[in-house]
């Protein structure tokens, strides 16, 4: 009986797996690259730690201006904010607001991403969850004219204006995290 060879390739594979590659290939495969590492240093934190600190964050009522269907699961809510809170609600791309409502006598309470640019109406993405009950009651129920609490913008998933010259992005997003990437990435180009 004769034996068969695992072959070059194989033999490599069992002995160094990661120094094996097809023999199609030109050149080892690729390896992973970081790419949020290089984005992240010491000045990131400290603006981080100094716009955190900056003001108290405070829930007002406002009034639902639209809600508009963007698939079959998910809608985009627009609010109206009163010309007196207009620097209440200034924010930077990535940020969230925290909407609260009361559906079937719970107060319940969810943040989600803002999806629109400064300067635009406000407006969050809101993805229906097969058990969700305030995404279920915003994709059925939550009409204009409606009015929800909804806390000052948060959040410190935003890009850094002063890295912007020079510098390529890459924004990959999948689902419901698409909108604050909607929101950075429009604003970046």
């Amino acid at each position: 009986m004769r034996r068969r060879s695992l072959g070059r390739c194989a033999a490599r594979r069992a002995a160094a797996p990661r120094r094996c590659w097809s023999a199609n290939s030109h050149r080892p495969p690729a390896r992973p690259t970081i790419v949020a590492e290089a984005a992240w240093n010491p000045s990131t934190t400290s603006r981080l730690l100094n716009r955190s600190a900056k003001r108290e964050v405070s829930t007002h009522e406002l009034q639902v201006a639209a809600v508009v269907p963007e698939t079959e699961q998910a809608v985009r809510v627009r609010f109206a904010v009163p010309a007196g809170l207009k620097g209440r609600f200034d924010f930077e791309p990535g940020q969230y607001l925290t909407l609260t409502a009361t559906i079937a006598g719970e107060e319940l309470t969810r943040a989600y991403s803002i999806c629109s640019l400064p300067g635009e109406p406000l407006e969050v993405g809101i993805k229906h969850l097969a058990d969700g009950r305030f995404s279920g009651y915003a994709n059925r129920s939550l009409a204009a004219g409606d009015r929800l609490p909804v806390a000052e913008p948060q959040g410190l998933f935003t890009r850094d204006p002063s890295r912007l010259d020079g510098v390529h992005y890459l924004c990959i997003a999948a689902g419901s995290g698409i909108t604050p990437i909607l929101s950075i990435t429009r604003a970046t180009l």
